[in-house]
């Protein structure tokens, strides 16, 4: 994550599961973990592409168009930010 320090991140989580991750906030990357839902909500607008699972902040995202990456492991749903009533595009991850 380091490595992508022109981007600025928000990752979105509970805060024991973020704190799971082993990884530090910084000045590009920034936690988003309220208690309350809303709040966290209230982030999503800020964010030019979301990467998550079948959550609220992905279906947040997917209403705003957010060009949306939806995991499903082990597929991963492309949401259209452009065309929002078009079935998401399915692809599967090769197993490792």
């Amino acid at each position: 994550i380091n490595e992508l320090s022109e981007y600025n991140l928000l990752v979105f989580g509970l805060p024991e599961e973020i704190k799971s991750y082993g990884i530090e906030e910084s000045d590009t990357l920034k936690f988003i973990a309220d208690p309350y839902i809303a709040k966290s909500l209230s982030y999503v607008e800020q964010c030019d592409a979301m990467v998550a699972s079948d959550s609220a902040i992905k279906t947040l995202s997917c209403a705003l168009r957010i060009p949306t990456l939806m995991f499903d492991a082990p597929k991963v749903f492309v949401m259209s930010a452009l065309a929002p009533n078009t079935p998401p595009a399915e692809l599967t991850l090769p197993k490792v």
